[in-house]
């Protein structure tokens, strides 16, 4: 490492060393680690809003010096900035394979509970078919008809705890030929992409929040960002 220009108490390097490490090494199990995981992420935050601040003063002096500066942040901000990345994605990961849970469960609560009442309807209009009478057979039926399975949601486990995650749409470019070739055959979506225009193509993919419209050389994905408050 070149030579600082501020003078950085080494427990700061060790305290960096440290979070690079529970960085790489991170891998959430549960609420709670995730819970533990924002809070430490706070406190990355935290701790790297300190070292700009730390070097603030200095980088306004002079453009050489204000560079040297910058070089000795970025040693360190770079790598809690690398903490962070990777502290995000361990929870995104944790979120969408709760998610993955949540779904499968509430399929599988709404398909039994479909069951039960066709179960339920079976059984009143084997009842229906016994009644001697007309207006009984009706009521017993009409009775059946009136079964419907309640719709079960099931509420996120997640906890948060000053994060939020926003999706968004964006578009990537997968087959500039077939783009091309739809674009000359009159397809006016694909002639409005080319040069494909990644801002146009994203606000696209904003706008109308993955609906699926085909368009050949074209894929809609959606990307997610993680926010978290100090």
């Amino acid at each position: 490492m070149s030579k600082e220009l501020i003078v950085v108490p080494k427990e700061e390097h060790g305290n960096i060393e440290k979070l690079e490490t529970w960085s790489r090494e991170l891998v959430i199990s549960t609420s709670t680690e995730r819970a533990e995981t924002i809070i430490i992420l706070k406190n990355v935050k935290t701790t790297r809003q300190r070292f700009v601040d730390l070097f603030a003063n200095i980088k306004d002096k002079t453009y050489t010096a204000w560079k040297a500066v910058v070089a000795q942040e970025k040693s360190f901000t770079d790598r809690l900035n690398a903490v962070e990345k990777q502290g995000k994605e361990a929870v995104k990961l944790f979120d969408r394979q709760e998610e993955e849970r949540r779904l499968e469960k509430e399929r599988r609560l709404n398909a039994e509970a479909a069951e039960k009442a066709r179960k339920e309807r079976e059984r009143l209009e084997r009842e229906a078919a016994k009644l001697k009478t007309p207006e009984l057979r009706e009521a017993r039926l009409e009775q059946a008809a009136a079964i419907v399975p309640p719709t079960i949601h099931i509420e996120s486990d997640i906890v948060r705890n000053g994060d939020s995650t926003s999706r968004s749409w964006k578009a990537k470019l997968t087959d500039l030929d077939s783009l091309i070739e739809a674009a000359a055959k009159g397809n006016s979506l694909a002639r409005s992409f080319l040069s494909f225009d990644q801002k146009v193509a994203d606000k696209f993919a904003s706008a109308t929040k993955g609906l699926q419209i085909q368009c050949p050389g074209v894929e809609w994905y959606q990307e997610e960002t993680l926010r978290i408050r100090r």
